[in-house]
Formats: C-alpha cells, structure tokens, sequence
C-alpha cells in the first residue's frame, strides 16, 4: 500500500466530508434538528474552538479511514468508484448504521434525526471515498519496490 497516497486521499476525502457536511448541517437542516434533540436532554451544545478542532480531527481520521480500506479491498476488488463506494458502504454501516441502532434503542434522539443524519454520513463518505480512491495510486509504492529490489 502506498501510505503517502493513503494520507493524501484521506485529507483530501476528510476536507470534502467537512465542507458536505456543513452544507447538510443548513441545506437538511441537521444542525438545528441535532441542537433541538440536545436541548430536549438538557444538554444544548455550545460551539468552542476545541469541539470544532475536535470535528475536523474526526473527519480528517474519517478520510483516512475510508482511503486505507479502499487500499485494503483494492487488490480483490479492482481500483475504480465501484470499490470506492463498497469501502463507503461498509465503513458507513459500521461508523453510521451501528451507532443509531442504539441511539433508536434507547430512545434518546428522535428517528427522524438519526436517519437524516445517517443519510447524510451516507453522502459525505460515498464521495468522500470516490475523492480518496481517485487520489489514492498505488505506482509509486511499487515502483520504489522494483527500484529497491534491483
């Protein structure tokens, strides 16, 4: 694997998720419907300079993510978009789909809320992952492998 290129893609891919999810945050309405689930536990949300600094460290390790498995799957799936939404789809019902059966479970956050953030999760990593998968290449990590072994 070429881990230059996996960094690459993953920041890349993290960046994209940030700005689609401030865009779902307005555009959906999320951020309001999250700050108005949260107010209804008694636990409203104030925007620091450290929770900010902590949601793009999330996305950021979110892109690197979705890049290191679209590497890991590459060889018995081929490169292209295709694997790049199955790294998505899978990295998305462990990271997304999980998490809201439990949150469903206990109650806590409205449904509407959970599927709406979900489907955006959804969104953000599919082409979070078309943006890393397109960045990630694997030549270079062989050729220094060939130049290397010569």
């Amino acid at each position: 694997m070429n881990y230059k290129r996996i960094v690459l893609g993953g920041l890349a891919a993290g960046a994209l998720m940030i700005v689609l999810d401030m865009v779902g945050q307005g555009a959906l309405g999320v951020g309001q419907q999250w700050q108005d689930a949260l107010v209804a536990l008694g636990k409203p949300m104030h925007l620091t300079g450290g929770l900010m600094a902590m949601f793009f460290i999330n996305y950021f390790l979110r892109g690197l993510m979705l890049v290191l498995i679209y590497a890991a799957i590459r060889p018995r799936f081929g490169a292209g978009p295709t694997t790049a939404v199955r790294a998505a789809l899978g990295f998305w019902i462990a990271m997304a789909v999980f998490p809201a059966i439990v949150n469903l479970s206990f109650g806590l956050f409205p449904v509407r809320t959970v599927a709406t953030m979900g489907i955006e999760a959804l969104v953000e990593m599919i082409f979070g992952a078309l943006l890393g998968g397109w960045l990630y290449k694997e030549e270079a990590a062989n050729q220094s492998r060939a130049v290397a072994a010569s």
